[in-house]
């Protein structure tokens, strides 16, 4: 569970998260609702780390390659980017 942003390291995330657990289909929104469910976070905390990661590219692509644990969930996470 991610509780301090300002002390996060991007090298280890430590957020429950599985293989599998999002769907081709599934939107941002789902995916959201899941993390901060697993992670205990209200969607404000979710927003405010998501808006870091907005700020910080490289942050945001070693977040979502450490919960991504294969390619079709690597696909998925980085379908909800905005390029910056």
């Amino acid at each position: 569970m991610i509780k301090n942003f300002s002390s996060y390291d991007p090298n280890y995330p430590a957020c429950n998260w599985g293989i599998k657990i999002l769907s081709e289909t599934e939107s941002f929104e789902s995916f959201v609702a899941k993390f901060c469910y697993l992670n205990q976070m209200n969607i404000k905390k979710f927003l405010r780390l998501w808006g870091e990661f907005n700020t910080d590219r490289k942050k945001l692509d070693i977040f979502l390659n450490k919960i991504s644990a294969n390619d079709t969930d690597r696909k998925i996470l980085f379908s909800y980017i905005t390029p910056i």
